[in-house]
């Protein structure tokens, strides 16, 4: 299993779990165990030991510079941006919570993919350094679109799945 397939893994579980049961504000993403699992799995790719404690707490500094940076906050305006333009009111409202979480999912698996591949340093940048490129990068304009486009397209592959589960054997 690479490393991205686990991070593509743990956007459409976030994405999924916040579509489901959308959270009030934009905290939705600190109330989640996703980034603990998602830093445990990559550690495993990279070959080095990171205990749940650590990874619980390079989750919480890593959501914690997402928030100091404004990318929690920024990332939500993006995906608002994107969506405003070609989708009805309902599909955004519904959506919207659920595609900026898997995306700022993506940013911090991105982040612990560099931190990993450096020795389990952040290198002479840090961490906030090291975010804020993964974060450009991910924010430019082809970038969010073709992001938002693919998570369009598994929201929809999801809803038609769950449809066809309501309907008897026959139908499927």
């Amino acid at each position: 299993l690479s490393a991205n397939k686990v991070i593509n893994k743990y956007i459409l579980i976030t994405g999924g779990v916040v579509l489901v049961n959308p959270l009030p504000g934009v905290d939705f993403l600190t109330a989640t165990s996703v980034n603990v699992q998602m830093i445990l799995e990559l550690s495993n790719i990279y070959e080095t030991k990171i205990t749940r404690k650590e990874a619980k707490d390079l989750s919480k500094s890593l959501l914690s510079t997402l928030a100091k940076l404004g990318i929690l906050k920024g990332g939500l305006e993006i995906i608002t941006s994107v969506l405003s333009v070609s989708f009805t009111t309902r599909f955004i409202s519904k959506s919207i919570q659920s595609i900026t979480a898997g995306w700022l999912i993506k940013i911090v698996g991105l982040s612990m993919i560099e931190y990993l591949k450096n020795g389990q340093s952040w290198g002479d940048e840090g961490m906030q350094e090291v975010i804020e490129k993964i974060y450009r990068i991910n924010k430019r304009e082809e970038v969010i679109k073709n992001f938002v486009k693919e998570a369009i397209t598994r929201i929809e592959t999801d809803k038609n799945i769950q449809s066809r589960k309501n309907l008897p054997p026959f139908f499927n």
